[in-house]
């Protein structure tokens, strides 16, 4: 009986033990709504800003975005998926050797809707937070255009549907970068690199391989709604 009371006396204290510590275990949880813009320089793999402008030609790429995050976090980790609009204007000249015309310039639009899915850790000191963390970026085109200028003229020409057409629709990429909190201000510097190729042409009559899409991005946010426990 005496062995019996003892063992029920060791357990019972073993289970308040438990209690006590799993009740001294708080977790600092916060969720967080808001609204973000971003600005981005885009590259790709095969084109070469630097020998396109030796040659005489030019290149430039960027991109506007705005769109809707949902940051969860717990502690000092998060995850953070976002809903994203990007519009990226693509601009490639070249000088063109005989017929009538002696330069050519290729500008497209390029209207995607992006899905980042981020993971990160987050260090807070007072009302101050700072992040690194990175994830997946799945990116669906949803529209592009196009028109070719060609000079002397100037005469502007339609680019073929079926040329625009041999974009990917569908591409995958990775995000790494840095992040600060001042309140409820987001502020981000990210690189991301697809790992789908954009298209293997950037136009028929004058093949250029794009390849890979790469990108800086400056992104801005805002915190519309803010819970924490």
């Amino acid at each position: 009986m005496t062995n019996h009371m003892n063992r029920l006396i060791i357990l019972c204290s073993m289970l308040l033990f438990s209690a006590a510590t799993i009740k001294a275990q708080t977790y600092d949880t916060e969720i967080d709504f808001g609204l973000n813009v971003k600005y981005s320089s885009v590259r790709f793999s095969e084109v070469d800003k630097k020998e396109v402008e030796d040659q005489g030609g030019t290149f430039e790429s960027y991109g506007l975005s705005f769109g809707t995050f949902l940051q969860l976090r717990v502690n000092h980790f998060y995850f953070q998926p976002e809903l994203i609009y990007t519009r990226v204007s693509s601009k490639l000249g070249n000088q063109l050797g005989g017929g009538p015309y002696n330069y050519g310039e290729y500008d497209f639009i390029f209207h995607s809707i992006e899905l980042p899915l981020l993971l990160g850790y987050r260090t807070s000191f007072g009302n101050t937070a700072f992040r690194v963390g990175g994830g997946i970026v799945f990116s669906f085109l949803a529209k592009t255009t196009g028109e070719l200028y060609l000079e002397p003229g100037p005469e502007v020409r339609d680019i073929p549907q079926e040329e625009l057409d041999a974009f990917n629709n569908v591409t995958l990429g990775s995000r790494l970068g840095i992040g600060a909190d001042f309140g409820a201000f987001l502020f981000d510097l990210v690189y991301e690199r697809s790992f789908s190729k954009v298209g293997e042409e950037i136009a028929r009559q004058t093949p250029v391989v794009a390849g890979n899409e790469s990108s800086w991005i400056i992104s801005v946010g805002y915190k519309l709604v803010r819970v924490k426990r």
